[in-house]
């Protein structure tokens, strides 16, 4: 059977005198390549006359024919003619390309620009009139799988999509420290990394208006040198053309971060998504991915374009581990469901669900669904500073040698952030009118210095002296950093916050603020030097007591 296949392959490249990618040379005028399709481009028209079917289009693609060889190719012609090879093939189908001519590649070019990065310095030009792509059902399916799930890019050059995010945030840090500037755009923040798929969401269809000018003839107008005549008469007959356009969202997910939104705006892509892309199962990786702070998101969400290449189902060690740690999860999560645990946290936002920078201080709401009974991986003091696990969950039994609950500055033992924007809250003055006495105001001198306020350009809160104890506008929930201890060492990037350190001092937050420093001391000592089993979500940066 093998041996069949085999003659059935050879015979294709005879007949059609195929070469290699890798074998493509000066000499070739034209070229006939069979290989996999990678990556493809939505149809573009290279003019603004919608209403003509004579407009000229192009359709962008990419074709690899081994593991480390891919080229880029344009297909160019009428838009009637190029849509309809367009319909013909898709990503991940195997085609022929016949009659190609060759191109070398240029600085600053289209493909540069706007087309994947490929290891051949040649690209690929197809006419209507002369070239032709037509899908082929190649006996060798093992020859096809092995190309589309072959990485393009190492595995070490695949980054965890915490240490992403953390890059993302540390950009937009301002000088001085203090808060976060959300105006600064990089359009350049490219990164590779592996993910899984966690949902696949309804695509949504969106319409966009353009407008474009036209002359009295239905000829389209050059802007450029126009007298002004031209240019009122251009007025009158400008006319609004919409397009329609569609987006997907699908959730990504490893080990070191919970929800990564990823947003696909290529209708290949969408299909795909829609069609493959099966919830905590499929493993991506993705390569030079744009990746950005949303602010209609309030969090850091991944766009890929046209220079980004997507493979399914990568054949790599990392990829496969990844594939283990999703099925751990979808185990956890089959417990959560079944009711065996009371830690529940209803509508949590996706965004709350990313890895925050260090300034935040907050830990993710859903790493307290976790019971500690189904945590099995027990770890010591010494195991947390070498760092033999990196990330996921662990328990640990330890003592607390440092928590600060006498503290002088509060602050210091809790979180404050915007209900709005779910920014990080500063510490300011109390309001100017604060210390003037009013019949009905209530005045306590004991939270005069509990006000904060928001940073977060264009947050209808932004500005504003806020107290604490607003619960409408200030989400407040503990958050202290704690030592622990064992007989192997101590251990100081440790997060006691939110639903832990409620039931570990048996008060809310808003009482602990009101308590005397009395009770907190006794509370102190209480705690201290008590050895205690803590669950623990370890990430790259710090890690959560659960």
């Amino acid at each position: 059977m093998y041996i069949h296949k085999k003659r059935q392959q050879t015979n294709i490249l005879d007949e059609y005198k195929l070469i290699n990618i890798r074998n493509i040379s000066e000499k070739h005028v034209k070229v006939n390549l069979l290989g996999v399709i990678i990556q493809k481009q939505s149809v573009k028209r290279c003019t603004t006359n919608f209403s003509s079917s004579n407009s000229q289009a192009v359709l962008g693609f990419t074709l690899r024919d081994s593991t480390y060889d891919w080229i880029n190719g344009s297909y160019w012609g009428t838009f009637s003619s190029v849509n309809s090879v367009a319909s013909q093939f898709n990503i991940g189908d195997c085609v022929i390309v016949l009659n190609a001519k060759l191109k070398f590649k240029e600085r600053n070019s289209y493909e540069e620009r706007f087309m994947v990065q490929t290891p051949s310095n040649y690209h690929l030009l197809l006419r209507d009139r002369s070239g032709s792509i037509t899908q082929y059902a190649l006996p060798d399916k093992l020859y096809i799988s092995r190309l589309k799930s072959s990485l393009v890019c190492s595995a070490a050059y695949h980054r965890p999509l915490h240490q992403v995010i953390q890059e993302i945030y540390s950009k937009r840090f301002s000088n001085n420290q203090s808060h976060f500037n959300w105006n600064i755009y990089n359009p350049s923040l490219e990164f590779t990394f592996f993910a899984v798929v966690s949902e696949v969401k309804h695509p949504k269809t969106l319409l966009m208006s353009q407008k474009k000018l036209k002359c009295e003839g239905d000829e389209e107008l050059t802007i450029q040198n126009a007298s002004t005549t031209n240019k009122s008469k251009s007025i009158q007959s400008m006319e609004a053309v919409q397009t329609v356009l569609q987006l997907c969202e699908v959730m990504l997910f490893d080990d070191s971060c919970n929800c990564l939104p990823l947003i696909f705006w290529n209708e290949e892509w969408i299909h795909i998504a829609l069609t493959a892309f099966i919830p905590y199962s499929t493993v991506l990786s993705i390569v030079n991915c744009p990746v950005r702070y949303d602010r209609y998101r309030k969090g850091v969400v991944a766009s890929p374009n046209s220079k980004t290449l997507i493979i399914i189902s990568p054949d790599c060690a990392e990829a496969n581990r990844l594939s283990q740690h999703s099925k751990h999860r979808t185990q956890s999560i089959d417990i959560l469901e079944s009711g065996h645990t009371s830690f529940t946290v209803e509508n949590v936002d996706d965004r709350l669900l990313q890895s925050l920078p260090m300034g935040y201080k907050t830990a993710q709401p859903e790493i307290y669904k976790v019971p500690l009974t189904s945590i099995h991986n027990i770890l010591t003091v010494r195991d947390l500073k070498e760092g033999k696990v990196v990330a996921g969950y662990a328990c640990t039994f330890a003592v607390f040698t440092k928590i600060d609950l006498d503290c002088e500055n509060s602050q210091y033992l809790i979180t404050l952030q915007c209900s709005n924007c779910h920014g990080r809250l500063r510490s300011c003055d109390p309001p100017a009118d604060y210390d003037v006495t009013a019949p009905g105001k209530k005045f306590d001198p004991n939270v005069k210095c509990m006000f904060a306020m928001c940073t977060t350009p264009g947050c209808p809160t932004s500005g504003q002296r806020l107290s604490w104890f607003d619960k409408q506008h200030v989400n407040m929930e503990y958050g202290t950093f704690v030592h622990l201890s064992d007989h192997t060492g101590t251990y100081s990037r440790c997060l006691l916050a939110s639903i832990a350190m409620e039931k570990l001092l048996g008060c809310s937050v808003e009482e602990f603020l009101h308590s005397p420093l009395e009770k907190r001391i006794r509370l102190k000592w209480e705690f201290c030097l008590r050895r205690f089993k803590v669950g623990l979500l370890l990430f790259y940066v710090l890690q959560y007591l659960v």
